[in-house]
């Protein structure tokens, strides 16, 4: 063999096609947008890109905060799954959403109140101590002011399960 048959190039330009794999999530093709290989919570940015900034920073917070215990205490990869698919749906439900105003809309409200109880019971079921933790943080406290619950919504709602209410 020559040389010039080692040195063969392989080129992809031109290629697309959705990124299809365990524990792999994304908005794009195979070169990468938004894409995200199991581990920890990675919320869509361009879904936090399109609330409000106290939104968007309460987000971020309880996501740093959860990604830090996970560290720590492992929970399956189905159970983060889950957080992050239920965080994305909150923030797509609170697009159009001033943080300062209470919400008048029923339906609205009980969508947003159904994605924090899904939260909060299964970070409850994946880890009471990881429960512990974001229930004294209160880092969702912003969707709990706009559906009328006070800030200590979801922290109340940890407890409550833990305490097995």
């Amino acid at each position: 063999m020559n040389n010039d048959e080692y040195n063969k190039e392989i080129n992809i330009s031109g290629n697309t096609g959705d990124t299809i794999g365990v524990g792999i999530s994304g908005d794009g093709n195979i070169i990468g947008k938004n894409i995200t290989i199991g581990g920890d919570i990675n919320i869509n940015k361009n879904i936090l890109n399109c609330i409000d900034p106290q939104f968007k920073n309460s987000i971020e917070e309880f996501e740093k905060l959860i990604n830090e215990n996970f560290k720590v205490i492992p929970v399956p990869q189905d159970g983060k799954n889950y957080l992050q698919e239920n965080v994305e749906k909150l923030a797509q439900e609170v697009k159009d959403v001033n943080p300062d105003q209470t919400l008048q809309n029923e339906d609205k409200v009980d969508s947003i109140k159904s994605y924090l109880v899904n939260i909060a019971d299964k970070i409850v079921e994946l880890s009471p101590d990881i429960a512990e933790s974001v229930a004294s943080m209160t880092p969702l406290s912003p969707f709990s002011k706009v559906i009328g619950k006070g800030v200590g919504y979801i922290a109340e709602r940890i407890k409550k399960k833990l305490h097995g209410q």
